[in-house]
C-alpha cells in the first residue's frame, strides 16, 4: 500500500546517491541579495542625514543629540511631514524583498537555461530516493498522507496536557509554584536528561522494523495508558482525602495528592519523550531531499488543523468531560500512530561506527559530545538557534508597549493577527514549494536580511498605521523563517547521526530557555522602573535586534562553509565520527 521500494545501495544518509556536479555562483541570486543588504545598510543610514532636519522641525536646541535619541522624533507625525520617512523605508524594504523574489525567479530560470542537466536529475525519479528507499509516486504520496496523519494524531493528543493539568491542579488545591513545576520544570528537567539519551540511542539501533518506529510503536501503549489515568486527577485526590493513607504515611492528603499526580506526570512524560523526540528524526530517514519544504509546510497545515478541531469543538469540554477527552485523545493517537508505523516502512542502515566495545559507561557521554561539538560548523548552527531563541525571549511583553503605551486596542490586533495567522498559512505551502526549488538556506538568509532592519522598526511605531505595517512584514518574513529552519536541519546535519545532533541543538535551546528569563526579566524591570515606564517596552525590539546580528554572524559562517563545501549539490556534513574499534 504505498510501500517503497529497497534498493541495495546502502543508506549513509549523508549524500544523494546520484553524483551532481559542484554547484557554480548564481549572480542573479548574489546580486539581489546584495541589493538587499545595500537597502538594509541605507535606512539607519537615511536617520543620521535626516538628524539635522529633524532637529531644526522640533525645535532641538543640542546638536550633539545622539541618533537614537533623534529616532523617536521621525514618526511623531507619521505620515505627515517627517515621519513620512517611515512609508519610504518599508516601502523600500518591500522593493528589497521584491527583488529578492525576482532574483530567486531568475535564479530558477538561469538554472533551467545554463545547468538543463542537474535540473532534470532534480525532477528525475531519482530525486525520490532517500538511502535505501525509493517511492513511486503513489508510494510518496502515500508515505506523506500517513505521516501527514499521524502528526494530526500527535498534535491532538500534545494538546491535551499542557490545556488541562494545569486545571486540574488548581482545581486539587495547588499552589501556582507546585503548579509550574509539575508542568514545566519537572518535564524540562526530564527532557534535558534524556533526550540525548534516546536520541544517540535511537540512531545507532538496528531491526527490521528500522530505527526509529521501534521506538515510537513500543512506548505508545504505555503513554495512552498514563494519559488516561492523568483524566482521573480529581477522583484520586477526592479517593485520598477520604481514605486513612494519608495518616499511615504521616503526610497531609494535600501533599500525597500531588506525589501521586506527580508520579503519573513523570510517567506520561518519560514516555512521551521517546515519541516526542524519535517522531522527528524519523522525517530525516523517509522523506527524500527534495521534498523536505512541501512536507515541512503541510506539516505545519496539518498541525494547525489539529489545533483547530481542539479549540473548536473539544476545548470547550474540558473541565466536563474531562476522563472522556484524555482517553479519546490517547486512543486516537494509539491507533494513528500504531497505522503510521505499520504504513511507513524504514529503509536499512550501514552498521554504526562509532559502536564497539565501551571502556566505561561515560564513554557514550564522551562521544556524544565530541562528535557534537567537535567542528565550529556544528557549534555555529547550535549558536544561531540558541541566539535567535534568546532574542524571542522577552516577545509577550511587547503587549505593554502596544496596549498601555500606544492604546492599541485588543481587536485591533487580534485582527490583524488572524489576518495575517491566515495568510501565512495560506502562503506556507507556496513557501514550501520556493525552499524546494531554491534551497533553505538561501531563503533562511533572506528571511533574517528582512527581519532585522524590520525588527529595528518595531521600536518606533507610533499607531495602528504604523504597526499594521511592521506587523504585516514582520508576519510575513517570520512564516519564511519558520518554513525554512526544518529543512535547513535536515540539509545540514548528518543524517544517519541526526537524533543525536538535534537533541544537541535542543540542549543549547533548553539551557538558554532555562537560563534567559532570569537576564531578560530583571533587565526589563530596570528599563521600565518596575513596569511603570510603559514606553520603554520599546527596548524589547532593541533586545531583539542585539540578538538576531550576532545570530546572523554565526548564521553566515555556517552558509559560508556550506557554499565552499559543494552547497545544494555538493554538500556532506564534516566528519566527527568518533570510530570505536571492536573486540576482535
Amino acid at each position: 500500500m504505498g510501500e517503497p521500494k529497497k534498493s541495495d545501495t546502502p543508506a549513509t544518509g549523508v549524500a544523494n546517491p546520484v553524483a551532481k556536479p559542484k554547484t557554480e555562483s548564481d549572480p542573479i541570486f548574489w546580486g539581489s541579495l546584495l541589493l538587499l543588504a545595500a537597502v538594509t545598510a541605507a535606512v539607519p543610514a537615511s536617520y543620521y542625514f535626516q538628524a539635522a532636519a529633524v532637529r531644526e522641525q522640533y525645535g532641538l536646541s543640542d546638536y550633539t543629540l545622539k541618533v537614537f535619541e533623534a529616532l523617536p522624533y521621525f514618526f511623531k507625525a507619521w505620515p505627515e511631514g517627517v515621519g513620512s520617512g517611515l512609508v519610504v523605508r518599508l516601502v523600500l524594504l518591500i522593493a528589497a524583498a521584491a527583488g529578492m523574489a525576482a532574483g530567486f525567479l531568475g535564479s530558477v530560470r538561469r538554472n533551467r537555461r545554463l545547468r538543463l542537466t542537474q535540473v532534470k536529475e532534480e525532477v528525475s525519479p531519482e530525486a525520490r530516493r532517500v538511502g535505501t528507499l525509493f517511492y513511486t509516486k503513489r508510494g510518496l504520496i502515500m508515505m506523506f498522507f500517513w505521516m501527514l496523519w499521524g502528526d494530526f494524531c500527535f498534535t491532538l493528543m500534545e494538546r491535551i496536557f499542557p490545556v488541562i493539568m494545569p486545571l486540574q491542579l488548581k482545581a486539587l488545591g495547588a499552589s501556582n509554584t507546585a503548579l509550574l513545576f509539575l508542568k514545566m520544570q519537572l518535564p524540562a528537567a526530564l527532557s534535558f536528561a534524556l533526550v540525548p539519551i534516546i536520541s544517540f540511542k535511537s540512531d545507532r539501533f538496528r531491526s527490521r522494523w528500522g530505527r526509529r518506529i521501534p521506538f515510537i510503536f513500543v512506548t505508545a501503549p504505555f503513554l495512552v495508558l498514563f494519559l488516561g489515568l492523568l483524566g482521573y486527577s480529581q477522583e484520586i485526590g477526592e479517593w485520598i482525602h477520604a481514605s486513612s493513607l494519608p495518616g499511615t504515611l504521616h503526610l497531609s492528603p494535600y501533599l500525597l495528592t500531588l506525589i501521586v499526580i506527580g508520579a503519573l506526570i513523570v510517567a506520561f512524560q518519560f514516555f512521551n519523550l521517546f515519541v516526542n523526540s524519535v517522531f522527528w528524526y524519523l522525517f530525516a530517514d523517509v522523506i527524500p531531499k527534495a521534498y523536505y519544504g512541501r512536507f515541512t509546510a503541510m506539516f505545519s497545515l496539518v498541525g494547525n488543523l489539529a489545533g483547530f478541531v481542539f479549540k473548536t469543538w473539544i476545548y470547550g469540554h474540558i473541565l466536563t468531560h474531562t476522563s472522556y477527552i484524555y482517553w479519546g485523545a490517547g486512543l486516537l493517537y494509539l491507533v494513528g500512530f500504531s497505522l503510521m508505523c505499520t504504513q511507513v516502512k524504514e529503509g536499512k542502515y550501514p552498521p554504526p561506527e562509532d559502536v564497539g566495545v565501551r571502556k566505561n559507561r561515560f564513554e557514550g557521554a564522551i562521544i556524544f559530545f565530541r562528535e557534537c561539538f567537535g567542528h565550529p560548523f556544528f557549534v555555529c548552527i547550535f549558536l544561531f538557534n540558541a541566539l535567535w531563541t534568546v532574542s524571542n525571549l522577552a516577545n509577550d511583553l511587547k503587549i505593554f508597549f502596544f496596549f498601555n503605551h500606544l492604546k492599541l486596542s485588543l481587536d485591533q490586533m487580534g485582527a490583524i493577527d488572524g489576518i495575517m495567522g491566515i495568510l501565512c498559512l495560506l502562503l506556507s505551502y507556496i513557501y514550501g514549494y520556493l525552499i524546494d526549488r531554491v534551497n533553505p538556506l538561501k531563503t533562511m538568509l533572506v528571511s533574517i536580511f528582512l527581519l532585522v532592519p524590520i525588527t529595528m522598526a518595531g521600536a518606533f511605531i507610533t499607531g495602528f498605521n504604523s504597526y499594521l505595517m511592521v506587523a504585516v512584514v514582520t508576519s510575513l518574513s517570520s512564516q519564511l523563517f519558520d518554513s525554512s529552519t526544518g529543512p535547513m536541519m535536515l540539509n545540514l546535519l548528518p543524517l544517519e547521526r541526526y537524533g543525536q545532533f538535534s537533541s544537541a541543538n535542543a540542549l543549547f535551546r533548553h539551557a538558554v530557555n532555562t537560563l534567559g528569563p532570569f537576564v531578560a526579566g530583571p533587565v526589563f524591570d530596570y528599563l521600565t522602573d518596575g513596569g511603570k515606564t510603559f514606553s520603554n517596552y520599546r527596548y524589547v525590539f532593541y533586545w531583539q535586534a542585539g540578538f538576531m546580528l550576532p545570530a546572523l554572524v554565526a548564521f553566515l559562517f555556517v552558509f559560508v562553509y556550506w557554499v565552499r563545501h559543494g552547497g545544494k549539490h555538493g554538500y556532506v556534513p564534516p566528519d566527527t565520527v568518533v570510530r570505536v574499534k571492536t573486540e576482535g
